[in-house]
């Protein structure tokens, strides 16, 4: 009987922890989206083009040789 009673404050315990440890991260969240508010409505908008540093180089094309140059002109 006595092992179910611990089992049962440990289940209790935990469960409390777990609750706590949820009404903190959300207490987190909300500070951290207002200070990125004030942040974001001081500072402008930086445009970041993940897509061109991930995309593959586009292929160089040759230059075009003096003679060439010349001989269309």
């Amino acid at each position: 009987m006595l092992l179910l009673i611990g089992i049962a404050s440990a289940w209790c315990i935990c469960c409390a922890m777990a609750v706590a440890l949820c009404v903190m991260a959300s207490r987190g969240d909300r500070a951290m989206e207002r200070a990125m508010t004030r942040i974001a409505a001081h500072e402008p908008a930086v445009d970041v083009a993940f897509v061109a540093t991930l995309a593959e180089p586009a292929p160089a094309t040759p230059a075009r040789s003096a003679a060439a140059q010349r001989a269309n002109a």
